[in-house]
């Protein structure tokens, strides 16, 4: 496993490497409760609760809250139930919260599976998720989340339930992995097992250089400024351009089998990076100055070859689910394909590309957060991060400022606000 962070602004460096660190790699053997007749409670929202998600977890026949259940950070605690129905007599694994977002999915909704390679697994009926009461407590056939359980050999023994339900016996795994935490050996388990499904040892001898894209997503065409030029780059200089949501997973896995190197946005598209060979080669291009603990734990897991490139702008802080973003050809990007061997972009981060970039960029962040600065709490650790990041921009706009007051005024009176001040004044 190595990292590369020359092309990644001076404090990002270092933050990412604090950030590894936070990291602590365990082998010990992970444990697990055996409860019976435990309910498991599916997730609510508890006043007072320090969790992130809420109230949610296994509780035994006496309402005593199973600890082991609990998400660390995320879910935990009991709360009041009605009348029970029968229990059902069954005997099931625990799994803990099932998040449809991609990436939260494969490291949270996962970290338990690691019990399918003990020797208990076999005599179990059920695998159960919880949900909240207003989601889908079921998995959508023909997702990428069915093909997983697929691959697994479990999918006719997945259920998700949001509302409390009774069992005559319930496993409890223990987490293998905790977010800025905690990474146990085990947690690789599961992505090697589904490589081993897909990987027939018979692959082509031919290598590829693939590039995982976004554009084909409506909402990162828009979100994410200057994602496609950025693919076509990659694309010129012979990169193959795959969007993983147009394949199936094991196609997506068997071409990252076959590839002599990976680059990749960072976000979910990059989370994909846990289906990949170990030790696999792999460039990172980061779209916002802030440190993604998630993919840290993807490099450390899979032990990658990693370089991160910082191919961004930042003119205001957003959601890093929402965005919007600024991808650019910055000194950073130049500065690795220079490294690389791959052709310098003629297009500099400075012009008037970038000024209708820094336009749209402002368009869509006035419209989803106001015309003021917005500042998520959980971004606050990142101040340094984003002031270095802010400051380095500057120079890619000349006159084109972030504070351009002519286009703020424009804005402040463009068709989208009057229709919106009318809606809101007669809703």
């Amino acid at each position: 496993m190595s990292l590369q962070i020359d092309a990644v602004r001076p404090l990002k460096a270092k933050a990412i490497g604090r950030c590894r660190n936070q990291y602590a790699v365990e082998s010990d053997a992970l444990r697990h409760v055996t409860v019976r007749d435990a309910t498991v409670l599916p997730l609510r929202r508890c006043e007072n609760s320090d969790y992130e998600y809420g109230c949610g977890g296994v509780v035994d026949a006496d309402g005593r809250y199973v600890g082991l259940s609990a998400g660390e950070d995320r879910i935990g605690g009991a709360y009041p139930v009605g009348p029970e129905e029968k229990t059902e007599n069954k005997k099931v694994v625990y799994c803990g919260y099932f998040n449809p977002q991609w990436g939260h999915f494969l490291f949270e909704s996962l970290s338990r599976l690691w019990f399918l390679f003990e020797k208990e697994n076999t005599a179990v009926d059920e695998f159960i998720f919880i949900t909240d009461s207003d989601m889908p407590a079921s998995v959508s056939p023909g997702s990428n989340h069915a093909e997983v359980f697929r691959l697994l050999g479990i999918a006719d023994r997945i259920r998700i339930v949001s509302r409390p339900v009774r069992f005559s016996e319930v496993i409890v795994p223990q987490e293998s992995f905790v977010l800025t935490k905690r990474i146990n050996e085990s947690f690789s388990l599961v992505f090697d097992r589904i490589r081993s499904e897909v990987v027939s040892g018979k692959e082509s001898e031919t290598r590829l250089r693939i590039f995982l894209g976004r554009s084909s997503f409506p909402k990162a065409r828009k979100y994410e400024i200057g994602i496609a030029d950025m693919e076509n780059h990659f694309r010129k200089n012979g990169y193959m351009v795959v969007f993983p949501e147009q394949i199936l997973l094991k196609d997506l896995i068997s071409l990252m089998n076959r590839s002599e190197e990976i680059v990749t946005f960072s976000g979910s598209a990059a989370h994909n990076l846990l289906f990949a060979p170990a030790g696999s080669k792999v460039t990172v291009i980061e779209k916002f100055p802030y440190v993604n603990y998630f993919q840290t734990a993807v490099d450390i897991s899979r032990r990658l070859d990693v370089a991160y490139v910082d191919a961004n702008a930042f003119v205001r802080p957003v959601d890093v689910g929402l965005g919007p973003f600024i991808i650019c050809f910055n000194r950073y990007f130049s500065a690795y394909c220079q490294c690389r061997g791959l052709s310098v972009p003629e297009e500099t981060a400075a012009g008037r590309q970038s000024e209708k970039r820094l336009h749209r960029f402002l368009l869509i962040h006035n419209r989803e957060y106001g015309s003021g600065w917005r500042m998520p709490g959980w971004l606050g650790e990142f101040d340094d991060l984003m002031e270095e990041a802010f400051s380095d921009s500057k120079a890619c706009y000349s006159e084109a400022d972030a504070d351009n007051l002519w286009f703020r005024f424009r804005n402040r009176f463009s068709f989208y606000r009057i229709v919106r001040s009318i809606y809101r004044f007669f809703r």
